[in-house]
């Protein structure tokens, strides 16, 4: 069950390259919290704070579309590089302008720049897996443990924060982002070098990229926006249903559940081969999906049941995660997998802040557990789309 697991670890170089993405996608988790502490130290105003926050989002999502159309040139380490010195430049000056009282205009300009330049690490080394790692079974677990590093260092991220603001001061969480930042980078280079892929994955191989451009990845942008649509409305639904129960802190646990489902669902699915064409997977695991995420409005009155929820979500979400990914090497060229891949991920942040915005404008007419209903419409969507696409999409 873990051969290929066995397979990708044998692999040279793919080590150093899955720990690189480990150490950026730490930053990552950190960022949001060390600028709200810090920020509100400074200035005394939480509203500042999470709108610098906010800043840093943007920057960031916008920062990986440029870099993924970037990736694709000759030298992508020199790129992630140049990204990481940026945004750890970034951080330090915004250390600085914290504690020398700077206006907050400048600060807004070095937040912006540090989300600008987060390095693409993760859609590098996605791009880059499939040149190295040939056997398909690999590059399904490779792409597996793609999820984990990043989603288990999104969660750690912010106990690294904790930790910083227990021993010294909130600053110092921006400045161990700074030093991760280059350490991540300077692993990726290493693990680049030392074994540069060359080979094309064979499904990549044929066909006009525009027009794989227009069909293919036009169907999985569309599924990745109705999932990503889906998480934005649940992010605000589950705390308005614990807090309209005076549960509030069964939240976090919530979310924590669906993260170790994330988890365990990568582990498991990358493990082992799959029976059956990856669209019709798509869409049977996206039904199954939306038919958990109405039992989540069924269970809501019992706030305690969503726990269970939650963590099915996750364990459903992961294998979502990695068919998507795995069918961008059958509908892109392998020189336009890092824009690609970005595009994907883009395309789910959108969706996900116009879910959290559609909840919210939602709130009033529905209410909190009414909200529930609106993730099984948009995963049903999704699965909408998947079903036309196993005709589209090659296999």
């Amino acid at each position: 069950m873990l051969q290929p697991y066995r397979k990708l670890w044998s692999t040279p170089a793919v080590v150093p390259a899955l720990s690189a993405v480990f150490l950026s996608a730490l930053p990552i988790g950190m960022a949001s919290l060390a600028i709200i502490l810090s920020v509100q130290q400074w200035t005394g105003s939480l509203q500042w704070a999470g709108t610098l926050a906010g800043v840093f989002g943007a920057g960031n999502a916008l920062g990986l579309l440029i870099q993924g159309r970037l990736l694709g040139g000759r030298n992508p380490a020199k790129l992630i590089m140049i990204m990481s010195l940026l945004s750890a430049a970034g951080f330090a000056s915004l250390i600085m302008i914290g504690y020398a009282d700077g206006p907050p205009v400048i600060m807004i300009g070095v937040v912006g720049l540090a989300g600008l330049s987060v390095p693409a690490i993760t859609t590098a080394v996605r791009a880059w897996l499939p040149t190295v790692v040939l056997d398909p079974a690999g590059r399904t677990a490779g792409y597996a443990l793609l999820t984990v590093l990043f989603q288990g260092a999104v969660l750690i991220g912010p106990l690294l924060v904790s930790l910083a603001v227990a021993i010294a001061l909130p600053a110092a969480g921006l400045g161990l982002i700074a030093v991760l930042m280059l350490g991540s980078a300077v692993l990726y280079r290493s693990a680049v070098r030392s074994r540069g892929g060359t080979t094309r994955p064979a499904a990549a191989r044929s066909g006009s990229g525009s027009r794989w451009w227009r069909g293919g990845l036009g169907w999985l942008l569309g599924i990745n926006a109705c999932v990503g649509l889906a998480a934005g409305v649940t992010a605000v639904a589950i705390p308005g249903v614990t807090s309209a129960a005076g549960l509030a802190f069964l939240a976090g646990a919530i979310a924590s559940a669906g993260a170790l489902g994330d988890v365990a669902g990568a582990l498991g699915y990358g493990a082992r081969g799959w029976p059956g064409r990856p669209m019709t997977r798509l869409a049977v695991v996206t039904g199954v999906a939306a038919a958990m995420a109405a039992l989540a409005w069924a269970v809501a009155g019992v706030p305690w049941l969503l726990l269970f929820t939650g963590f099915c979500g996750g364990l459903l979400a992961a294998p979502l995660g990695v068919l998507l990914s795995g069918q961008l090497d059958r509908v892109v060229p392998a020189p336009d997998l890092a824009r690609g891949y970005s595009s994907l991920v883009c395309a789910g942040l959108l969706a996900g802040a116009a879910g959290s915005g559609l909840a919210a404008a939602a709130l009033p007419y529905l209410g909190e557990r009414g909200l529930l209903l609106l993730p099984p419409v948009a995963l049903l969507g999704a699965v909408g789309v998947a079903v036309p696409a196993r005709w589209s999409v090659p296999e």
